[in-house]
């Protein structure tokens, strides 16, 4: 079988329309894959059924006093917030079903870089992507299945749909488990002690963290519809420099280090030429699959899709229909 999927990518990525056959593709009922044959898109980032979103996302830092002895937040970073914003992309998907005890009812991502970062080199493949340790920044409720990879591990976030059940779509999230949840990212800024150590390594904090001020689990919400999309986390953070041995070893013995609240706030708008079809008035997120499906339509138009992954496309709509008002 092969596919047609026409993708007009905006100022993100110039690609075109292009035909493949599918590859490797295992149409598990539990699986939100979709084929290979999504082809022309970095299929690393894509590789889901589910609606994709461009936009801007925002980290703001906001220092606390330190209660530990061995470590002294920097005077000219109290009382401010330190503000930095990257270009990313938010996906909302179909849920993985491979872990059995998970209910969550979507799997979220949302993956941050620097401005001019490459996101699809020629040595990327959907099995090995290359890029996908370079981004500045991630957050997954779920580790995700990749064709290489099929099966994911526990969510890392326990994700809870609020009421009223309708688009827009609002989900909750709690932490799990710690682990990978929220990677660690760099930032270059100004230091107390030295003024060439600008490198700061941040990592975001749970409540098992010692960090001499009060924590809690972090937390995040996110809402969604066939437009836009808006994400926001709360939480702790920790910072510090690391001006090197022969730094440390020849005066300064401490590191410059933050302590803190941090907000992450994400905005952005559909990009319909890589998103499924959200289905409107369905009693939980769904979609009709459309891109890399074999079904001769072009991204962003429902058609008439050959396959859906939690089921048939039939009883999809139905339930939307009966979910109208006034049924």
């Amino acid at each position: 079988m092969r596919a047609l999927a026409c993708l007009f990518l905006g100022p993100l990525l110039p690609f075109g329309c292009l035909a493949d056959p599918d590859r490797g593709f295992d149409p598990n009922p539990k699986l939100n894959l979709r084929p290979e044959n999504a082809t022309g898109i970095p299929y690393w980032m894509y590789a889901w059924v589910g609606s994709y979103y461009n936009g801007t996302t925002t980290f703001r830092f906001s220092p606390m006093e330190s209660s530990r002895e061995d470590e002294s937040v920097c005077d000219m970073f109290l009382n401010r917030t330190l503000t930095y914003s990257f270009p990313s992309l938010a996906a909302v998907t179909e849920p993985d079903e491979t872990d059995e005890n998970s209910d969550n009812p979507v799997m979220f991502l949302l993956k941050s870089w620097k401005p001019g970062f490459n996101l699809n080199p020629p040595d990327n493949t959907a099995a090995r992507p290359a890029q996908i340790n370079g981004l500045q920044w991630e957050l997954q409720s779920i580790e995700p299945p990749r064709h290489a990879y099929p099966f994911s591990g526990r969510p890392q976030w326990d994700l809870k749909l609020e009421e009223p059940v309708a688009m827009p779509f609002t989900v909750s999230g709690k932490l799990a488990h710690p682990s990978r949840s929220v990677r660690s990212m760099q930032l270059n800024t100004s230091s107390c002690n030295l003024a060439a150590d600008t490198w700061w390594g941040v990592n975001f904090l749970d409540v098992n963290a010692t960090a001499g001020i009060p924590l809690a689990d972090p937390s995040f919400r996110v809402q969604f519809d066939d437009k836009s999309a808006n994400f926001q986390y709360a939480g702790y953070f920790r910072m510090n420099t690391d001006p090197g041995n022969k730094v440390l070893d020849n005066g300064d013995p401490r590191r410059s280090v933050l302590v803190g609240t941090v907000t992450v706030d994400f905005l952005g708008h559909i990009d319909a030429a890589r998103s499924d079809v959200l289905v409107p008035n369905a009693h939980e997120p769904r979609w009709i699959p459309v891109i890399g499906w074999g079904n001769g339509t072009a991204a962003g138009a429902a058609g008439n899709a050959g396959s859906v992954s939690r089921g048939s496309l039939g009883r999809i709509q139905d339930e939307a229909r009966m979910s109208q008002p006034g049924r």
